[in-house]
This record gives structure tokens, sequence and C-alpha cells, in this order.
């Protein structure tokens, strides 16, 4: 069956939400006169509910207890939940949030070979209308055919019924779409409303679920099965292929799905290069830091305390900037003097993809790696664009097996 509409989740897929939702749940958490803090790993947890204000108040209850009465306690989530629809359209307004890569090409080549695009939320219709025409600009109206999502927080629309408005809206058979969710559940809800789905990995995404299979998705994209892959046309939806792969943050996986991710991450980095870590301390002098620096082959060292602790980064760069700064006097300064104590770190599980945006955007070459608040390595331009290069690859690859390939 050929493709005739895709369905974008807006809340995961047309932008990864994610950090933008748990910014705002601490925000509304606090604003209520709380201190506690939801964690990655807390909120990934949460992400299992649709609606903003189930996981509110899973949440709250989480850290409240039972203590005070079902009254008050549908109350606050009432505040809270009033309250973050504001919060998170403030964030979006002061550019919190990107398009994921790919998500723009894709409604655009989906336009262009006459597929329909259409896109559902759990979140209020509203503010996934102020999401997309910030995210898309004008032009949102033009590619996108329909936005079903419920009226309010408070709506009674499930995520299933919202899948099968979509549908409605779109009049054409649920089994011609494809839709690109966020989660599990999300993608199970899209199949019990009778459209094939693959999930689009985020961070907290460790799903086993297989969606359907490699050699099942050339027929839902429009590519015959009986003709060679030489014949294959960007009128065939071939450019549909590319711009779905692009926004797939994950590389499918040919031996399940395409539910699995093969971004690669800082954790791959290290296990190449090794955990160790070069060091100085801020009562270092410069003439010492400088001595490390060339006989280590370095063009950065972290700045540790007495207790290990990262204290701030020292580069070339500093010293380049303190010589032009304090001239000859710059041999009797410190490292403390002239290190960089507003340190960016990055995590383990963090993408390479990801890194190397931070750092071409910052215009720094190195970064510490931090796990649980303790320094374990520390990643360089170098390694992040030689695996940015190798994921390339590895995406090339995949892309012509996704293509040519029949079992």
């Amino acid at each position: 069956m050929n493709l005739q509409g895709i369905i974008l989740r807006a809340d995961g897929v047309i932008a990864e939400t994610d950090a933008l939702e748990r910014s705002v749940l601490n925000h509304v958490v606090q604003s209520a006169g709380y201190t506690w803090s939801c964690t990655r790993a807390a909120y990934g947890a949460l992400r299992q509910h649709a609606r903003r204000r189930d996981r509110y108040r899973h949440f709250v209850r989480q850290n409240l207890g039972h203590g005070r009465s079902s009254d008050d306690f549908e109350r606050l989530i009432d505040v809270m939940t009033r309250h973050s629809g504001t919060v998170a359209r403030e964030l979006i307004d002061k550019d919190y949030l990107d398009p994921r890569p790919g998500a723009r090409e894709l409604a655009s080549a989906a336009r262009q070979e006459g597929v329909k695009i259409a896109i559902v939320s759990a979140l209020p219709k509203p503010e996934v209308e102020h999401l997309m025409a910030h995210l898309f600009g004008e032009g949102s109206k033009r590619l996108i055919s329909c936005i079903t999502a419920p009226e309010t927080d408070d709506g009674e629309e499930s995520l299933l019924t919202v899948y099968q408005q979509a549908v409605e809206k779109l009049a054409i058979d649920p089994a011609s779409c494809i839709a690109l969710e966020a989660t599990p559940h999300g993608a199970k809800t899209a199949r019990v409303a009778g459209i094939p789905a693959v999930i689009l990995l985020g961070h907290h995404d460790t799903s086993e679920d297989i969606l359907f299979t490699i050699d099942e998705l050339p027929g839902l994209i429009g590519l015959d099965d009986q003709r060679e892959a030489s014949m294959v046309t960007p009128g065939d939806g071939i450019e549909i292929l590319a711009a779905l792969r692009r926004a797939h943050a994950g590389y499918f996986d040919v031996f399940g799905g395409l539910h699995r991710s093969y971004a690669m991450k800082v954790s791959d980095i290290l296990k190449d290069k090794g955990s160790a870590v070069k060091a100085v301390k801020a009562s270092d002098s410069i003439l010492a830091l400088a001595q490390k620096m060339k006989s280590d082959a370095v063009g950065a060292l972290v700045v540790i305390g007495p207790s290990g602790k990262l204290e701030g980064i020292i580069s070339e760069r500093d010293i380049a900037n303190g010589l032009a700064t304090h001239g000859d006097s710059l041999t009797r300064m410190l490292v403390g003097d002239l290190m960089t104590r507003a340190v960016v770190t990055c995590a383990p599980e963090d993408p390479i993809a990801q890194v190397a945006k931070i750092m071409t955007q910052r215009r720094f070459r190195h970064m510490p790696v931090q796990q649980n608040g303790e320094l374990i390595g520390v990643v360089s331009i170098g390694d992040v664009l030689k695996h940015r290069l190798d994921e390339l690859q590895l995406e090339t690859n995949v892309l012509r097996d996704f293509v040519i390939a029949r079992g």
C-alpha cells in the first residue's frame, strides 16, 4: 500500500521536548513553593503518562506523599497545570527549542510528493499551534494538513482519540499512514488506531518494542518490491525516505526493526580513548602549565581541587588571551588566575552530535565528561569529529541497505 499520510507527534518528534517539559515541571513546582527537582532519570519514568497533568499528578504524589486531602491535591495540580502552559510558551519564545533535524525537510518532501502531513499531540491544541508556528514559521500552515490535540489539558480526548481524529481529517486509510512517535506508549497507541508506527528515540528511550521490520518499510513508502534500486527516483518517494532517515535520531536496526538507536554517544569516545584525565591545580604556575601542555601534547587541561572535584578548565586560548592582557607578568601568574570557572560539561549518555553542536556554537574545543558529579574524562573537538564521521558513514551504509536490501 502506498504511503498517503505521515502523522508526526509534535511533542517529541517535531522537536525533542523532554528537556523543555522537565524545565517547565521544575519551574511550576518551585513556583508552588516546593524545592523538589525532577532529574532526567525521573522525568524518563514520567513519560509513560501522555498528558502533562498526569505527569504532574504522579510526580507530586511521589514527593508529597498522602498528607494532603484529595481536594487540596487536585487544586495544586490544577494550579500547576494552568501555569505550565504560560511557562512553556515563554521558553519556546526564547528559542529554547529547535526542530528535530530533518523535520522540516520531511514535511516539505511529503508535500511535494502529495503525501498529507498531520500533527498530533497530548498537549493542549493552542500550545501545539504556538509550537508549530515558532518552529516552522509561516510555512507551517502550507505544509500541514491538520493538527489534532485536546482543546485543553483538562480535555477528555485520549491519545487514541487524537490519532483517530487525525486519520479522519486526512480522509485516508489508517494503514496508508505512518506515525512517527516519541514514546513506546505513543507508538502502541498509533498501532491500536491501525497506523504503522516508528519510534524516534530521545535521551530517555530504552524500548525493545519491534514496530515493524526493515523489509516492511519499502512498501510503506511507495517503493515497489519488484523494481531495481537503480530505478528508484525522487518521484517514487525516495525524498520522503531520505528526510525520514534524517529525522530519525537513530539509524535503523537491521536486526529487529526501526526502534533502536545507533546514535553514537560520548561513552563511545571514552571507550576508545580511555578515561584518564590530565589535570593541573589552580595553584600551579602558568609556566608549569605550559610545560605540562607541551609534554602531554594537549591543548587544554582540566583544573581539579584537593578533593578531585572539577574546578575549571584552561586552554591555549586562555594563555594567549592572558599574554595579550598581562604581558610579561603572565609568567608570574597562576592557573587559577586565568582558568575558566563556569565549565560546560557533558555526560556519557549525551549524543556526539549534540556535543559537536555545543562545541561549535560556544566556540571551544574541549569538554569535560561528568557522571554523578564525578569527572570521568575529557573529549576534544577532534574526538567528536572523528566519531561523528564514523556515525555519518554508518548512516550512509544503513540508508543504502534500507533502499536496496531485501532480506
